[in-house]
């Protein structure tokens, strides 16, 4: 579920952006009642996860992040870029700095996955020297030029995991 929530969003946020705007973030227009409501999803879930965290809640602060991935993943095809022109700059805009929130928010569960989508947001230093709290702000600027996107995840196949099975001797 992970790897196909938050590698599906992240994918088609920054390959679009690469496409679209030959990789720089585009500036966005004004926000829409959607738009609105995708920032707060952030908000909510940094300050949520955060409390949960803290009270060593791993499980539930985990779920609570991939809910709001699977939050952006639908804010993705509602706001459908591809075919909303005037939409897709700050929809864009929005999803790269949603990219940018989840990388920190799943950094203590997923940290080499997530140094993976720092770099391709192309942004300075580690995503495990940002502070828990910016992440609930968008610091993606316009015109940001992103790095080399690629898929964060790969697939692997029931073949490799029945190989690696028996280099390590574990019976089927």
């Amino acid at each position: 579920e992970l790897i196909a929530n938050v590698g599906n969003f992240v994918n088609r946020a920054l390959s679009f952006t690469q496409k679209t705007y030959a990789g720089r973030v585009p500036a966005p227009g004004e926000f829409d009642g959607d738009d609105d409501a995708a920032k707060a999803a952030i908000e909510e879930t940094v300050r949520e996860a955060g409390r949960l965290l803290s009270a060593n809640g791993t499980d539930r602060a985990l779920k609570k992040i991939m809910a709001c991935s699977n939050h952006f993943n639908q804010y993705f095809q509602k706001k459908k870029p591809w075919s909303d022109g005037r939409a897709a700059a700050t929809t864009l805009y929005v999803a790269v700095n949603a990219t940018r929130s989840l990388a920190i928010m799943l950094a203590p569960f997923i940290p080499f996955s997530c140094e993976k989508m720092w770099r391709q947001l192309n942004l300075e230093g580690s995503v495990h020297e940002q502070s828990w709290q910016s992440a609930l702000e968008f610091l993606v600027s316009p015109d940001h030029a992103l790095g080399r996107v690629e898929p964060i995840f790969r697939k692997i196949e029931a073949k490799e995991i029945e190989e690696q099975k028996a280099k390590l001797g574990v019976m089927k």
